[in-house]
């Protein structure tokens, strides 16, 4: 009983030596937003897209394509909605930037409601829905938070 006892101590100060305390990954030195801009057109909207450098360092990105910054669309069930042209066309060339610390990239896109393609616009069908950014970096998969929008 005394030799079981042992072996039951020694097993948990193995582990509470080999355990240590658990360490969290230190936050992403970028943050990712979406904000929708003051419009003054009836039938669009207008967003930005913002990546910004909130280390104190510069942080390199390195992107499978030309597209580094895209916008995303689901409807207000969450199911990704795809605009009325398809998808983002991206150069499939890899792509790198370094951001220096506080250094910002905006991308600016316009939603319209309707059916058909319309030039530089997004279009989608009139309806609730969110618009939030990833970020395609090959290091760091970043995503905004979740902007709700309507288009009549």
């Amino acid at each position: 009983m005394t030799r079981a006892a042992l072996l039951l101590a020694a097993a948990g100060l193995a582990a509470f030596g080999c355990g240590g305390s658990p360490t969290s990954p230190s936050p992403a030195p970028l943050r990712l937003t979406v904000v929708q801009n003051p419009t003054f057109t009836a039938d669009s909207l207008s967003f930005t897209l913002a990546l910004e450098n909130i280390s104190q360092a510069a942080v390199d990105l390195t992107f499978p394509s030309s597209c580094d910054v895209l916008p995303y669309f689901a409807d207000r069930n969450g199911r990704d909605v795809t605009p009325a042209a398809g998808g983002f066309a991206c150069l499939t060339v890899i792509t790198r930037r370094k951001l220096q610390p506080g250094e910002t990239v905006l991308r600016a896109i316009t939603v319209k409601g309707g059916t058909a393609p319309d030039g530089q616009l997004i279009v989608l069908p009139a309806g609730d829905y969110v618009v939030y950014a990833r970020l395609l970096d090959s290091e760091f998969k970043l995503q905004s938070a979740r902007v709700p929008f309507s288009l009549r």
